[in-house]
């Protein structure tokens, strides 16, 4: 249970004489065992994570008792000398964790609840209470998360999960105009770079940011604002700035570790030193030009190189001297009389770079230190990358059509430019970065005109490996990053539009090579981190930001959680901020400095395929509540503990004699060493949301287990009146809106012999405040508990009416709060044995073992349950829920053989015998059972019409959503699922539509007209965006659509999906 075994032999003379077993405990349930090499294990579970180890001392003595066993055996052998009585121990083993591959299956259960608010938690809860109620369904969206429990033993987990990154504000600033960018730099003086001599003498100083530069644009006004970090603010420097502070900053970059620092703008750049003093500015043209006509468009800086992309499309490479090389031309030209310094004494005059002809113009470039080497990488209009060495620009790398995102890109010198059906696709930026460790290849990042962000993964060519660069391309993650596409032309800007117009016309550029110019500045929406809470990677801003991890070379992309547009961001690293970030948000308006590591946001781990955070319970975790006014969580647990069993369950109390004997054996039984049969002991545990502190436990009596657990919504009106009358039906009316509270309701039942009767237990907490407490803890109060005749199988509320499944009775209650007692209204006599209960407004839906599913009414007026039809498939119902869009309505359940199946209540079609016959209007194989479903309101507010998202978790540890579409996006995607069978390859070559067909015998019981699964593989679909252009060009074109309405209705999913 839960250990590994180490055994050791014992050799004496070549032969085993002894063999020594070490037991030590472990937290992961281990199903496979594989040696990779002398030291390397895998150690592989589906029940809790699989960790690679590192096993050190298997080898040590190894070579020296091998040497002298062998010799001296052999001599044993062959002579009458006696045989030396020499033991050879076994060393001792140490075993060190290397690596852990996370999981959060099987999931045996889930909820919905919201991550902490640290505003007012702790000072004043009763405000905090006020704000969290009078919140809207869209902003409790944005503290959304996913708690799953799985595990056993001591792997027992409880897991959060987060779909967005949600940074911690630390403070805000409030900036009206437009921010087009922001960098955090250091500028490095002389009593720093003294103090960095002797770090063998002094303590160790953090390199901190010292200045901070933000780029605002507005109408017929650019500027530039400089901040000041202090020793405990933010200053905004206004005089004695050496920084240009009249125009629009395209890029900040610091030289010689922070000792020069130099800053482009549109028309030249600005270089600084000694602690931000200007030495000199240098125009990329001369200023005593009437009209010039060189503007940079984007820029990099690389080392000692600044690399300018101007509007013309040509690059110019500027490369800086070196600090002894300048400080030489500095004292050359002050002996020839000069008193300010030129351009010739810090950087050389800009060299335009002679790249390949015929291929265009240069869209988009960027720089990157590959293996030791500087490497340019630079996109072309017709759809071409090349790799050039830098600065000497040797092309070692020719890529064709790289804007049709072709699934792998190799090297092909051979292939001519040709004119590309898709010349309006063309990529706007470019950047080249190793995101995870740095023994992992780059990732290339290409942003198209389109709003795609396409990664690829790097891998070495083994028909390359002489060549100076063996590298190919392979994609592995393509999303769409902005709200608006800009398929046909560049961004509109109406002050600067007809002016580009004529400058484009007048360099002779035919109107489909004017999309890849713009007289406006490119501003980065690519920019990398290396140190943001200890993680490195790409954020992407614009409209839909996004944060991009490698998680063992995967690329793992995060939507982050933000109001509004992201249009500036950058790390920073400050004394009252470590390794934090800043960013702007147009909704609104303000500067925002976060943190990634601090509070409960520090506690999750980003380089997941979600954000997931881990809390070890030590314990078998079964059940998770969560309590939306109290925020805490009540999860229901279970340890073993060693069964003893009682002298008078076993022989008869009368017989003295064998109860003594009995006793005498017992006492010898617990005194031997032989493992001890074990029972497990039920816990129910109260813990706050995002600390997870403990804050109460209530212990189960001895052989009770709990079956369900559910948080309801009861009425807290007095409802011990009969209503049924007409002089009633006012006050019908107005408890129908009566308020209710949230309680949690606990359903057990006791394990007892086969001859005995199974006994249950209802249990109804409440989560109510500490008053005693001044951190506003809270504890779990018993309202109501009583013994029931069966066990509690299944629990759910209905208009503030307690709803009790007890074997196969379903019982209705309501809570009488002046005798705080449990006051039955109503039963319904079921099948053989209910597993699940679902309810919405006055409808009430239940899942029998062997039955299927049921579909009953509730009538307030008579208080009884009215059948209404059930499924006459017999089937094996785990868990059921509703789906709703509109006036429609839905049953949905799923079944032991992994089927998913939407039941209809349809008394008009003659099918259906006058609703008798529920009938099934879509099915699908998920391919795992399902234990729980949880209903929620879709997150898009643009529609008018209400629906809902019916999340799911299921045993493998996947996450699954069901959502209801309407028609015409319904036959968009179900012809294009058809065609993406045949269309596209698969995996291993296995057919997915093979995968979702119904293992069962449903179809055959219906006619054709009801054959149809009328749901969408969403893992089918979502593949779509995946492929190249050509691909999806194609396959929309024989479903008789556009590329674009593909995309909005997968758009328009994402957008109403509120958590997955």
């Amino acid at each position: 249970y839960q250990r590994r075994v180490h055994g050791g032999v014992v050799l004496q003379a070549g032969m085993v004489q002894d063999f020594q077993v070490s037991i030590t405990h472990s937290d992961t349930i281990v199903e496979s065992l594989c040696q990779l090499n002398n030291d390397y294990f895998f150690l592989g579970s589906r029940l809790s994570d699989s960790w690679l180890v590192l096993v050190e001392g298997l080898n040590e003595n190894e070579e020296e008792s091998n040497n002298d066993d062998t010799i001296k055996s052999d001599e044993a052998l062959f002579s009458n000398a006696p045989i030396p009585e020499k033991k050879v121990q076994p060393s001792s083993i140490l075993i060190r964790r290397v690596d852990c591959i996370p999981n959060v299956g099987p999931i045996t259960d889930m909820s919905i609840g919201e991550s902490l608010s640290l505003t007012e938690e702790e000072t004043n809860p009763r405000v905090a209470l006020a704000k969290r109620m009078a919140r809207s369904y869209q902003e409790k969206l944005k503290s959304m998360e996913i708690v799953t429990s799985s595990g056993y033993g001591a792997s027992g987990t409880i897991s959060i999960l987060q779909r967005s990154i949600r940074p911690k504000i630390l403070q805000s600033f409030p900036i009206d105009e437009r921010v087009t960018g922001i960098w955090a730099i250091r500028v490095s003086n002389e009593e720093l770079s003294n103090r960095k001599r002797k770090r063998d003498e002094l303590e160790i100083v953090d390199d901190f940011h010292t200045h901070i530069l933000i780029a605002r644009c507005s109408l017929g006004k650019n500027t530039t604002t400089v901040w000041k970090a202090m020793e405990d603010r933010l200053e905004e420097m206004s005089s004695n700035v050496g920084f240009e502070m009249r125009g629009l900053t395209l890029n900040v970059g610091t030289l010689y570790d922070g000792k020069m620092v130099v800053q482009v703008l549109h028309r030249y750049f600005v270089i600084l030193k000694d602690g931000g003093q200007r030495v000199c500015t240098v125009f990329f043209v001369d200023p005593e030009l009437a009209e010039p006509q060189l503007h940079a468009h984007h820029t990099e800086i690389l080392g000692q190189h600044l690399l300018v992309l101007t509007t013309q499309g040509t690059l110019r490479n500027y490369t800086f001297y070196s600090l002894e090389e300048q400080e030489r031309r500095i004292r050359e030209a002050q002996q020839k009389g000069e008193t300010k310094h030129s351009m010739q004494c810090f950087v050389d005059s800009g060299k335009q770079a002679q790249l390949s002809s015929g291929l265009g113009r240069v869209t988009a470039f960027t720089l990157s230190e590959w293996n030791g080497n500087n490497l340019c990488f630079v996109t072309w209009s017709c759809g071409a990358l090349e790799v050039y060495t830098f600065p000497e620009f040797v092309c070692l790398f020719h890529g064709p059509n790289i804007t049709s995102l072709p699934q792998s890109l190799s090297h092909n010198p051979q292939t001519k430019p040709s004119q590309s059906l898709y010349h309006h696709i063309y990529a706007t930026e470019i950047l080249v970065n190793r995101i995870g460790s740095k023994l992992e290849h780059p990732h290339l990042f290409i942003k198209l005109n389109t709003g795609q962000l396409v990664v690829y993964s790097t891998y070495v060519t083994n028909s390359l490996k002489d060549h100076p660069f063996p590298y190919s391309f392979s994609k592995s993650e393509q999303i769409y990053v902005d709200r608006v596409s800009h398929i046909h032309g560049p961004p509109k800007h109406a002050e600067l539009e007809a002016d580009w117009i004529t400058r484009m016309e007048s360099a002779g550029l035919r109107p489909k090579e004017r999309d890849f110019l713009c007289r406006t500045p490119h501003h980065r929406q690519l920019i990398v981190f290396d140190n943001i809470a200890h993680y490195s990677g790409v954020f992407v801003s614009g409209s839909y930001p996004h944060w991009c991890f490698s998680n063992k070379g995967h690329v793992v992309v995060h939507p982050m959680a933000t109001e509004g547009e992201v249009v500036g961001f950058t790390q920073l690293h400050l004394k009252n901020c470590t390794r934090g970030l800043v960013y702007h948000s147009t909704q609104t308006n303000e500067l925002n400095i976060c943190s990634l590591n601090e509070g409960n946001e520090g506690l999750f781990r980003l380089d997941t395929y979600w954000p997931t955070r881990r809390i070890h319970m030590l314990a078998t975790p079964h059940h998770v509540m969560f309590h939306p006014i109290q925020r805490t969580y009540t999860v229901i647990t279970t340890t073993p503990r060693p069964y003893k069993p009682r002298a008078s369950e076993l022989v008869n109390p009368d017989d003295l004699e064998a109860k003594e004997e009995l006793q005498n054996r017992l006492k010898m039984y617990h005194s031997t060493a032989v493992p001890h049969a074990t029972q497990d002991h039920y816990i129910i545990k109260l813990y706050t949301a995002g600390t997870w502190e403990l804050l109460d436990s209530i212990e189960l009596d001895e052989n009770e287990a709990v079956v369900s657990a559910k948080t309801v919504q009861l009425s807290k009106e007095d409802r011990s009146q009969q209503y049924g009358n007409d002089d009633d039906e006012l006050n019908l009316r107005l408890r129908k809106g009566s308020e209710t509270t949230t309680l949690q309701c606990v359903g057990s039942g006791f394990i007892v012999p086969e001859d005995l009767p199974c006994r249950g237990r209802l249990l109804l907490l409440e989560v109510f405040p500490n008053i005693s407490s001044k951190k506003g803890d809270r504890k779990l109060l018993k309202l109501y508990h009583d013994n029931t005749k069966g066990p509690v199988t299944a629990i759910c509320s209905l208009n503030g009416y307690l709803v009790v499944a007890v074997s196969s009775k379903i019982m209705i209650y309501f809570y009488d709060w002046s005798t705080k007692r449990l006051i039955i209204a109503s039963f319904f006599d079921a099948q053989f044995y209910i597993t699940s209960l679902s309810s919405i407004k006055n409808c009430l839906a239940y899942g029998d073992a062997f039955k299927s599913t049921y579909f009953l009414r509730w009538r307030e007026e008579t208080r009884q349950l009215t059948f209404l039809g059930k499924d006459f498939n017999p089937c094996q119902v785990a868990s059921t829920s509703f789906v709703y869009e509109g006036p429609q309505l839905g049953i949905l359940f799923s079944d032991s053989n992994n089927n998913v199946t939407v039941l209809s209540y349809s008394p008009a079609v003659e099918e259906s015998s006058g609703g008798l016959i529920l009938l099934p209007v879509a099915d699908m194989n998920v391919g795992s059972l399902i234990p729980c479903f949880i209903s929620l309101r879709a997150a898009n507010q643009t529609r008018s019409l209400d629906k809902s998202v019916s999340v799911f978790g299921m045993l493998n540890g996947s996450i699954g959503v069901i959502l209801a579409i309407d028609d015409g996006s319904y036959r968009r995607l179900h012809r294009l699922s058809v065609r993406m069978h045949t269309e596209i390859p698969h995996s291993a070559g296995l057919h997915p539509k093979s995968h979702r067909i119904y293992q069962g015998e449903r179809k055959l019981r219906f006619r054709s007209k009801y054959r149809s699964p009328n749901i969408i593989d969403g893992d089918l679909v979502l593949k779509f965006a995946e492929q190249n252009t050509v691909t999806q060009q194609n396959l929309v074109t024989k479903i008789g659509t556009r590329l674009e309405a593909i995309f909005t209705i997968l758009m328009n999913i994402n957008r109403e999906i509120p958590i997955v």
